[in-house]
């Protein structure tokens, strides 16, 4: 009989469901829009729901010490900048991002906290591309979760894919959002070429990622050692 105690996160595009550890949360914030000092009439950027994010964590932590609510918004304010500056380094985050607040104890113990994230491109390809993304990001940081994937892999698409072979995490990110596209009968042609997409690392990286899915249709076999015959064959490694 399943534990009825243990708390799982879904992956909505991915079809997958991970126990997560003791003290862990997985927030699912998808495309909404979060107001943040900001028009209302305006959509919201990746940034400033990345700011609101920030904030909303370290005020709840900083209200441990017994300062106001008012407080806290005004120290975590003042901190907020320098930790975007960090954050915010490459262009494609500005379409979707997960983000991890790990081992931070809010006075019951350490919790750890992921988001994922990411803007509506108005077109549901598009979405569900982004989206799978995140979400492989945020598997990946939890621990056993990418074995769960592998085997999800193995039972929905009848194919062997060992991510540890894959050493660069953008292009495993994007091999997940080929196999979420193709699940849901989309096509991910017409998201290679997208322009919201950018620029030439976004299109080698899911060129790749469609490579891994077409190479792994072709062996189907658990024992062909998948990931590490691919990382071979086109240098993914």
């Amino acid at each position: 009989m399943a534990d009825e105690n243990i708390v799982t996160a879904f992956f909505e595009v991915t079809g997958l469901k991970v126990p997560l550890p003791e003290g862990w949360h997985f927030h699912d914030e998808g495309a909404s829009r979060i107001s943040l000092f900001a028009d209302p009439d305006k959509p919201q950027t990746i940034d400033g729901r990345v700011i609101q994010i920030f904030l909303n964590h370290r005020i709840r932590y900083l209200m441990q010490s017994g300062i106001s609510h008012d407080e806290a918004l005004t120290v975590a304010q003042e901190e907020t900048h320098p930790y975007v500056l960090r954050e915010m380094r490459n262009p494609l985050s500005q379409l979707g991002r997960c983000i991890a607040f790990p081992n931070i104890n809010y006075g019951s113990g350490p919790e750890t906290h992921l988001h994922i994230l990411y803007t509506d491109q108005e077109r549901d390809e598009l979405n569900v591309a982004l989206r799978a993304h995140e979400e492989f990001h945020a598997i990946s940081k939890i621990p056993g979760a990418i074995q769960n994937l592998e085997q999800h892999f193995l039972s929905s698409h009848r194919v062997s894919v060992n991510f540890g072979k894959i050493h660069n995490e953008e292009v495993a990110a994007w091999c997940n959002a080929v196999f979420a596209l193709h699940a849901h009968s989309m096509d991910p042609q017409q998201v290679y070429p997208a322009s919201q997409f950018g620029d030439d690392r976004f299109r080698r990286y899911f060129g790749r990622a469609m490579e891994i899915y077409d190479r792994a249709l072709n062996y189907k076999n658990p024992s062909q050692g998948f990931g590490e015959k691919l990382a071979r064959l086109v240098g993914y490694n």
